[in-house]
């Protein structure tokens, strides 16, 4: 069974309530002319603030959905500064973003914690983005296979097959975001293969989850990472990009110089913003 590649944005703690309209207009804009039933999904997850405004902006859009960038698996309670899946559905989520580095390292999110979160979601229908990576010094102990191999084993915990089939895993190269170091197309495919063969150990649903790999990236159109996804080559560069049986994979977009982007009437100076530094190529 195919795999419908997706390009995911993360905004993080970023954009304030013009700004979230400012972007979703310059994506909305980039995209616009492309045709629905040959791309990705494309997914935003902007902040909680901005969640209602982008639903609004993008909810006659079949091109776009929505994702949230946490959640607490509890329906309410006494958890300050939370927010719950109840509250989630009311934008219209559809994905929920869960593990990612930034909440294990930060805010000491455990395995188990994320697990939770992932049957909760579930169960609520949404579909969570598993994140898994190592760390410079987890990849330097030569511990990378056996790291990601935990991580997904305790994330899928009391997850049965047929909700284990709409999941999405996130491959994060921790090591490779501000170090200037690369994950090139082989590691990446080695990497993804390594959480295959851990996946084969879960019944029935090794061929239907989805795979991405989370990369940073810069000064790209919009329009032309999609086509040039499509054509499976590095926007950057041109080179043939992850072609292997190991890796449906695709990039995530989450601080771009929206200058390239934002070509239409609705550009603005905030989109000449550089955020991070962040690579010139993926594979380079």
């Amino acid at each position: 069974m195919a795999r419908r590649p997706i390009i995911a944005g993360n905004w993080k703690m970023n954009n304030n309530k013009a700004e979230a309209k400012e972007l979703t207009d310059g994506i909305m804009y980039g995209i616009s002319q492309l045709d629905a039933s040959k791309m990705p999904e494309v997914v935003l997850a902007p902040t909680y603030t901005a969640l209602w405004q982008v639903y609004d902006l993008i909810k006659n859009e079949p091109k776009l959905s929505l994702a949230a960038q946490n959640v607490n698996p509890n329906p309410s309670g006494a958890y300050t500064g939370e927010i719950s899946l109840d509250m989630l559905a009311d934008f219209k989520v559809k994905f929920v973003i869960i593990g990612h580095s930034e909440r294990r390292q930060m805010f000491n999110e455990t395995d188990e914690f994320i697990n939770q979160k992932a049957l909760a979601i579930l169960e609520k229908g949404l579909i969570p983005i598993i994140c898994c990576g190592e760390t410079l010094e987890q990849r330097e102990q030569g511990v990378t296979d056996s790291h990601l191999a935990s991580q997904i084993t305790k994330a899928f915990k009391g997850i049965s097959p047929e909700d284990a089939k709409k999941s999405v895993i996130a491959y994060e190269p921790i090591w490779a975001i501000g170090t200037g170091k690369s994950c090139d197309a082989v590691e990446a495919n080695r990497t993804i293969g390594e959480i295959r063969k851990v996946i084969k150990n879960f019944p029935e649903c090794y061929e239907n989850l989805e795979f991405f790999i989370e990369k940073i990236c810069k000064n790209r159109d919009v329009k032309n990472i999609l086509i040039d996804r499509q054509n499976n080559i590095c926007p950057w560069c041109g080179k043939e990009l992850l072609k292997s049986d190991t890796n449906n994979s695709f990039i995530v977009i989450h601080h771009i110089n929206y200058n390239r982007i934002c070509t239409g009437p609705k550009s603005r100076t905030y989109y000449k913003k550089k955020i991070v530094e962040i690579p010139d190529c993926l594979c380079c």
